[in-house]
């Protein structure tokens, strides 16, 4: 690899710290030398967007892109307009990634934070952006002697946010498949909103800014569904977690998800989930008594 920098953590963690964090701008259309390293380091774009030239190929990223690095992954970043962008960084050791592969990937070897020939790449909403800032700025904040648990604090948040997708009222978006493009990865995070799920299917179209027969297509490839489907399924989920974690009475939960005919509501509940509504509260918050 003639003409890549190797970076090595050492350059920039002192003795006793576990990471090193940084905001960066990068601004115009200038461009930055490729590199590689010796560590690996998970980025996110705040404001603007660019090119992340990663492996030979060539990535657009914008606000809300994150990217987990790989150590052999050979990257350089250039500007795509006069603005410019903003990455927030997170450099650590390499063995850190390798044990949460280990510990969180599936037993079929897929490791979300893994990848091919190219890294995992997610896109986030304005409020994970947010959230994740917030996090980096406590990261950066942190004495030395905490920081390797503050550093695991911080992958495991972030984990979860980019497997789990994480709305402004904490709700999780099922995932769909591995070629789900970054538009409708950003509708459902929006759409998994309660107030959004009961506006339904032309609500879901609406924030996809696509035909309703393209959104059916596309949903149907990733997921095996149709659209609607799909937003059945994240109503019932929002439900479910509604009698997991709340005492609501049924019907508001129900109608608040936007089942108008709790008939209907019950029949798909029991589809889903095997057991009515009622019965699965009272599993769930079910206490286990001492003898």
């Amino acid at each position: 690899m003639a003409g890549v920098v190797k970076l090595r953590l050492g350059q920039f963690v002192p003795a006793g710290r576990a990471y090193h964090v940084a905001r960066s701008t990068y601004r115009g259309a200038d461009r930055y030398a490729e590199h590689t390293h010796d560590f690996a380091e998970v980025f996110w774009v705040e404001h603007g967007r660019g090119v992340h030239q990663i492996n030979g190929r060539r990535q657009m990223i914008e606000a809300g892109t994150l990217v987990v690095i790989r150590p052999a992954d050979v990257h350089a970043f250039r500007g795509a307009s006069e603005e410019g962008f903003t990455i927030v960084n997170v450099a650590f050791e390499a063995g850190v990634l390798t044990a949460l592969g280990e510990r969180y990937g599936s037993r079929e070897g897929r490791w979300a934070w893994g990848g091919e020939r190219e890294p995992a790449a997610f896109t986030l909403n304005a409020v994970e952006v947010d959230l994740l800032g917030r996090w980096a700025d406590e990261l950066a904040a942190t004495r030395d002697e905490a920081s390797k648990l503050a550093l695991d604090w911080f992958l495991l948040s972030a984990l979860r946010v980019t497997t789990q997708g994480m709305s402004a009222g904490g709700s999780a978006v099922p995932a769909s498949g591995a070629d789900e493009p970054g538009w409708l990865r950003r509708a459902l995070v929006q759409f998994a909103q309660a107030e959004r799920l009961a506006m339904g299917l032309d609500e879901l179209v609406r924030l996809c800014d696509r035909s309703p027969e393209h959104v059916n297509r596309v949903v149907r490839r990733c997921t095996g569904g149709t659209a609607t489907e799909l937003v059945n399924r994240m109503r019932l989920e929002y439900a479910a977690r509604q009698l997991r974690m709340t005492d609501r009475p049924i019907v508001e939960i129900a109608m608040g998800c936007g089942f108008e005919n709790l008939g209907y509501f019950y029949k798909r509940f029991r589809e889903q989930y095997e057991v009515t509504p009622r019965k699965y509260r009272v599993r769930a918050q079910q206490v286990v008594r001492a003898k």
